[in-house]
């Protein structure tokens, strides 16, 4: 097993370090722990970020979870490299109750009614 600490700031990401977030590999499978903010550029230095199997996030503090709307970017809009190889292809998200609506909201908030003052 190979673990790859992709960022390990607190709160936020410092000038040389992501939040949180881990690649852990074994035999052939790559699973991402935690996204935090800068982890999916740190995790681009690592692998092609289509090759994920998983994702775990920890719990829903953005430092462990935020970066989840880049790789969402990345996997949609970016170069070959970016794509799962079939449309069908999904990436395993684990996570706690409300991890889809939390994602969902940070990626999109237009989506959801909001009182913006």
């Amino acid at each position: 097993m190979k673990l790859t600490v992709l960022g390990c700031s607190g709160s936020a990401p410092g000038p040389q370090s992501p939040a949180s977030g881990y690649l852990v590999e074994a035999d052939g499978y790559r699973l991402v722990l935690d996204m935090g903010h800068g982890v999916f550029g740190a995790l681009q230095r690592h692998c092609d970020p289509g090759s994920i199997d998983a994702v775990v996030v920890t719990h829903l503090h953005a430092d462990h979870c935020i970066d989840l709307t880049a790789y969402i970017v990345g996997l949609r809009y970016g170069g070959p490299a970016y794509r799962l190889p079939t449309p069908d292809d999904r990436i395993a998200l684990i996570g706690p109750a409300g991890t889809r609506g939390r994602i969902e909201a940070a990626y999109d908030p237009l989506t959801r009614k909001l009182s913006l003052h």
